[in-house]
């Protein structure tokens, strides 16, 4: 029976028609309970009375039920009434890929990470015993966001159990008078050959289907074509794909992968579809390995070494291919690169440090995007999968107990701890501000640094039966744990340090006292290792010092023992971490991952190069236009981040204020382009709203005093500014900030949802900004300043506007592409379909930041952040290696 517009199935409404199957028809509705939207999946009533469809709705639910994957659509539960059977799912948002194939070939650097998410999704069932069976583009759809959902496991089987279910589509093949080894499941294009035969199948099927359809992709063909399901059939028996079809620019290692996958003998087919993941993710050399250097291998001869390395090699392939636990009893040191899956990998703009090792050397916890933003992620040295930790939404900044059993993590307003089996977490403290970093005593105790209007150190019991205790006011970051739990090494802040770790000093401070010791100069983030060392950055290198936590004193050995760690100077740390049992797990990185470029991009000439706006290359944070477009205010993110203002022209350089700040962010231009106020928060007085002339000499005028988070947003008139704030629960407004001498705040736009990116029109009578209120962000405008006539501009995801100089056209982001729309004034507010105008690529996905005189848009270029590090490396027994460096 087909549903309408408000049929209730238990707490389901129905809200409109989503799709059609041979099985039934798929209902977009509310979860009236839980207050989401699902999908349900409703069975034909012809369906529901066939006993072997039927018991085939029930398997795909059971399946569903078993996979628990970011990749695969989730199923929530099963719903019937007298007259209807249905699914209720998880309601995937986007096209299908058959869609995206349908507008042409998918470009290479679209298509790999797409491939890479569909194999992970059927890594995740294969390791379970389940196999799909009927993979093909329209069982896939790729969300805004670029996630990869695989969907319809209506035909999967687990591995021990024999086929048996009847025709799902006309494009779906059985033949009922087989016998259940005989029958034919799948659909024919995407067939492997003992598939279309009949034959029983196990999981390289499904290789072969994931190979058909990333050559699909590619070339928007088919790679076994025919007029006639038989024409299809007897391709895929006798003939080869034409790979010449692929792209020229596709890579060897990616043909060799598809060669692989369209063996017709299963026996010499690609065998695991984790190898074509990692493939996908970083190339022939991604695969995970183990590579040994004996301390002892240059005494060896070269054959026994090359018999030796060979037999290592081979034996830790066979140990990661099965997931045995690595092994850090020996002296060797061995160095392994751990990828990460593309959607999960390890963001390099999250506020770091973002990356900690269990002290027994077998997990890694870091921060990555989740559906809900920052999130803690755990991951198993000896494992392919990532684990989303419940409960650490906005967590970052993790750290481990002692005794490895706690994972402590820091939000946007709290310390709290959760288990590492996974269990709720607990709130452990609060602290106003932000906080730069938090450590677990020997002492059962967690010490944190909160930065509000001051910078203080706390202590705090890690049961949380108790009120944190004051430690210290002195400026200091990123605590680290000395053993016994007296002392905690730190980064203390040296008042003349505005550029890098090298003007920073290591220092300790006693729990008790307070009393800080200096240690050494020229450091940050310091961490004592067991080995009898301390550690500690110094731009792009990890630097060591033998150390003696007694009498908190360091060795006159200063040496670097690693170069080329990811280091992000704007907040003097790196992502490195080091277990209890003598591993090293880092982040390789070089100061040109810092390295942005201001760049102007044609939105009327798809495919123009990126033209240089500003000569230099800097660490830059998103630039504001002036309004006669000659000059550019853009942050330059060092240890102290400062505004500096740049003659296009003249490409000359000058730093806005004569200094005096800890930051300086977010800086909007006055109308008549004479002024600028910037958010700043001095090393006296905490953050505020501060204005400068430019030109001038520099000094700073505060406007208004802030202990929240506030930014300015955008300058529409002489007496107003337009804020972002965000609230203590998270949320963000807009409010407007009336300027003069008494400067009062008032809210603009204050809602249960997060408005933000605020942007005025030229004439000052509309306001543009994001906001998500459907559920994801989307580009809204509306009168300036009544807030009246709310008008959404977008519907597939909307952020980031930008209004054109004169009228009212506005330009906004939506995903890696740019769209714009004319918006009409009236009564009501009107706006045109969006058109679309120009990719990203290769632009990160900040996207475009302001729009120049001539309608070129100014973009922040930094190829090298364009996506977070895939890759951690581990060095296990790394103790023996910095023994023998640092004596």
């Amino acid at each position: 029976m087909s549903l309408t517009s408000g049929t209730r199935l238990g707490p389901y409404e129905v809200t409109a028609a989503a799709g059609a199957g041979g099985m039934g028809e798929v209902y977009r509705a509310t979860d009236t309970t839980l207050k989401r939207t699902v999908a349900l999946k409703v069975l034909r009533a012809s369906v529901a009375s066939d006993p072997e469809r039927l018991a085939r709705f029930q398997r795909e639910a059971e399946v569903l039920a078993a996979l628990n994957h970011p990749n695969i659509a989730a199923i929530y539960g099963l719903e019937a009434s007298t007259d209807v059977k249905a699914l209720v799912m998880e309601f995937v948002e986007g096209p299908t890929l058959a869609d995206r194939i349908a507008a042409g070939p998918v470009p290479l650097d679209e298509a790999l990470p797409i491939g890479a998410q569909i194999a992970d999704a059927l890594d995740a069932a294969h390791e379970r015993g389940i196999i799909h069976r009927d993979l093909k583009p329209a069982n896939i759809k790729v969300r805004p966001d670029g996630t990869v959902k695989v969907l319809d496991f209506g035909l999967a089987k687990s591995a021990d159990s024999s086929a048996s279910a009847s025709p799902a589509s006309a494009a779906t093949m059985t033949s009922p008078a087989m016998t259940a080894m005989g029958m034919i499941l799948g659909t024919a294009p995407y067939m492997a050959p003992e598939q279309a035969r009949g034959r029983q199948v196990d999981r390289r099927v499904d290789i072969w289907a994931f190979g058909c359809v990333l050559y699909e992709m590619l070339t928007a063909t088919r790679a076994f074509p025919g007029d006639e399901i038989t024409d299809v059939i007897a391709a895929i028996i006798t003939r080869e794909p034409d790979l010449a079809a692929l792209p020229g620019s596709t890579p060897a290692h990616i043909r060799a992968l598809l060669a692989r996958c369209f063996v017709k003998d299963p026996k010499h087919r690609l065998r695991d579809i984790g190898e074509a993941r990692l493939q996908l993710l970083g190339g022939p050399s991604s695969t995970e390995s183990v590579v040994t250097t004996p301390v002892s291998a240059a005494r060896r001869s070269p054959l026994t070494a090359i018999l030796a390395g060979a037999l290592v090699l081979v034996s830790a392939a066979f140990a990661y291919s099965h997931f045995q636990p690595v092994s850090i009893g020996d002296d060797a040191p061995r160095r392994l690169a751990i990828n990460f899956p593309d959607r999960y990998s390890l963001q390099k703009g999250i506020p770091q440090p973002s990356l900690a090792y269990s002290p027994d050397g077998q997990t890694i916890v870091y921060t990555s995007n989740g559906p809900e933003g920052a999130q803690l992620f755990l991951r198993h040295v000896n494992e392919y999968t990532v684990t989303p930790i419940p409960g650490t939404a906005d967590g970052r900044q993790a750290f481990f107990s002692p005794n490895g059993k706690w994972i402590g993590f820091v939000t946007l307003n709290e310390i709290r701890k959760v288990p590492i089996s996974l269990g709720p977490p607990t709130t452990i403290a609060t602290f106003e501000g932000t906080t730069r970093g938090a450590t677990w005593t020997d002492n059962d105790d967690i010490v944190y640094v909160a930065q509000g209007t001051a910078s203080t150190m706390w202590r705090v019991s890690a049961a949380g039966d108790a009120p944190p205790t004051l430690v210290t006011t002195a400026e200091v970051s990123y605590p680290g744990a000395l053993p016994g739990g007296r002392a905690v090494v730190v980064t203390l802040d040296n008042p003349s340090a505005e550029r890098s770790s090298a003007d920073l000093i290591v220092a300790a401070v006693t729990l008790e006292t307070g009393e800080v010791t200096n240690i050494l100069d020229g450091g940050t983030y310091p961490r004592w290792v067991p080995s009898g060392h301390l550690v500690y950055l110094r731009d792009n290198a990890l630097m060591a010092t033998p150390f003696d936590p007694a009498t908190l004193s360091a060795g006159e050995a200063r040496v670097a023992v690693v170069t080329d760690i990811y280091m992000d100077p704007s907040i003097a740390t790196g992502n490195f971490a080091i277990s209890a049992s003598g591993a090293l797990a880092y982040v390789p990185g070089s100061p040109a991952d810092f390295e942005w470029g201001l760049v102007a991009i044609d939105p009327s000439r798809p495919g123009s190069a990126l033209e240089p706006v500003v000569k230099q290359r800097r660490h830059f944070g998103p630039p504001r236009l002036s309004p006669d477009g000659k000059y550019i205010a853009v942050v330059e993110r060092a240890w102290v981040d400062r505004i500096v203002i740049y003659d296009i022209e003249r490409q000359s350089s000058a730093r806005l204020t004569a200094g005096g700040f800890r930051s300086e962010a977010s800086p909007v231009w006055s109308p008549d382009g004479k002024s600028i106020i910037f958010r700043g928060v001095t090393r006296t007085a905490g953050p505020g709203l501060y204005r400068v002339e430019v030109g001038g000499n520099g000094e700073a005028t505060l406007v208004i005093r802030d202990t929240a988070l506030a930014t300015p947003a955008a300058w529409p008139d002489s007496e107003s500014l337009v804020v972002n704030l965000r609230t203590l629960e998270g949320g963000l407004d807009l409010m407007l900030l009336t300027l003069g001498s008494s400067p009062s705040m008032r809210p603009l736009l204050s809602t249960n949802f997060a408005e933000s990116n605020a942007a005025v029109s030229a004439d000052g009578r509309l306001i543009a900004y994001q906001s998500d209120r459907s559920g994801r962000n989307q580009a809204y405008v509306a009168t300036f300043p009544e807030m009246a006539q709310v008008t959404p501009v977008s519907s597939n995801g909307g952020s980031q506007s930008v209004w054109a100089r004169q009228g009212h056209r506005l330009y906004f982001r939506q995903g890696r592409r740019v769209m714009a729309a004319e918006v009409f004034t009236g009564s009501p507010l009107s706006v045109s379909p969006p058109t679309y105008l120009i990719d990203f690529v290769p632009v990160i996905p900040t996207g475009f930041v302001d729009l120049l005189p001539d309608g070129r848009l100014l973009v922040l270029d930094g190829v090298n952040l364009a996506a977070g590090s895939q890759t951690v490396h581990v060095v296990l027994n790394w103790f023996t290696e910095l023994r023998a460096k640092v004596r």
